[in-house]
């Protein structure tokens, strides 16, 4: 189960997720600047002049890291299966709040 808004000030929009929220999102900041996807994912976007290789976090001109990447696993190791997805974008951060077996939790991604 997944869900997706757009928060501007007051004001929310519910998106349709059915694109299973792989929605591109840019957040920019004063020296840097993030591409990915609102499933929390940085895929290969760009179909210019740097063909897959826009999605990331830019320092211009360099690109400081393709992705980061967080898994929680069990005892055992195995990766915790994903219960719920909540994703609400504003226009200056995008937060994601996941669910799993028995735990929660909150990240929120904001360039200053």
């Amino acid at each position: 189960m997944a869900a997706r808004a757009l928060q501007f000030g007051p004001y929310t929009v519910d998106a349709d997720v059915s694109d299973g929220i792989a929605t591109p999102y840019f957040l920019a900041g004063p020296h840097m600047y993030v591409v990915g996807t609102a499933n929390g994912a940085m895929t290969p976007i760009g179909a210019e002049h740097l063909v897959g290789e826009m999605g990331g976090i830019w320092a211009h001109p360099i690109k400081v890291a393709d992705g980061v990447t967080v898994a929680l696993a069990g005892a055992d190791g195995t990766p915790l299966p994903l219960k719920e997805r909540t994703v609400t974008e504003a226009l200056t951060h995008i937060d994601w709040r996941e669910r799993y077996a028995g735990l929660a939790c909150a990240c929120s991604g904001a360039i200053s």
